[in-house]
């Protein structure tokens, strides 16, 4: 495995998320909303705690006033919940009482956390997708084709979302083929201002409030 590449701290605004696919469609999201914020990837759930504890380590650490953190809810919301609330507790952070509230306390930076898709039991990120391209006129083509997969014994089990927002991507009218949720979003070809995206607006605009990035003194 090749070496990690030194954490640089550049704002003090900061959101951890899973991967670069979500990172790409944070960034976006955020210029959309023309607000300011660093977004961190953790390079996936596995190396999510790991990774988390080199951000707390970085000399610029103590230049972050707000932390945001986004994860999958996967199979089981409540589980992740949990998991959010152990890694803050471990660092003697702020620790929310459920997602989408924002916890301050002496010592740390204010922290906010989402957990999506918001007040669903399981599911991620692409489920948010889906929920975009359920809109497109093309939708039931979309459907179509994993109705056949079913309808002869080869629809796939794993990964459904993931393989149906592939499907969404295709079907987009773009002059280069996006491969990724983070790639359409810097083709500009997510309509961020869609209600399937409302938890995502939602959400930055907590962890970015003004508020929640005061002047800091240089490291």
């Amino acid at each position: 495995m090749p070496p990690e590449k030194p954490i640089v701290l550049s704002s003090p605004v900061l959101t951890l998320c899973e991967g670069s696919d979500e990172q790409n469609l944070l960034g976006e999201l955020a210029k959309h909303l023309r607000l300011s914020a660093q977004f961190f990837d953790c390079g996936g759930k596995d190396r999510f705690r790991g990774r988390f504890a080199a951000v707390v380590d970085a000399p610029q650490w103590r230049r972050v006033r707000s932390l945001g953190v986004i994860r999958d809810a996967e199979s089981d919301a409540d589980a992740t919940v949990r998991s959010i609330k152990s890694g803050l507790e471990v660092h003697g952070l702020a620790v929310p009482d459920a997602p989408m509230v924002r916890a301050t306390a002496e010592g740390s930076p204010d922290v906010t956390f989402l957990v999506v898709p918001f007040g669903e039991e399981a599911g991620m990120l692409e489920d948010l997708v889906l929920r975009l391209f359920h809109d497109s006129p093309s939708w039931s083509c979309q459907r179509g084709f994993f109705d056949c997969l079913e309808a002869v014994g080869t629809a796939p089990r794993k990964d459904v979302s993931k393989r149906r927002v592939l499907v969404g991507l295709a079907a987009l009218q773009t002059k280069n083929v996006a491969l990724r949720m983070g790639e359409a979003a810097q083709m500009g070809s997510l309509d961020f201002d869609h209600p399937a995206f409302e938890e995502l607006r939602r959400f930055l605009q907590l962890v970015c409030s003004p508020a929640a990035s005061p002047e800091v003194a240089p490291v």
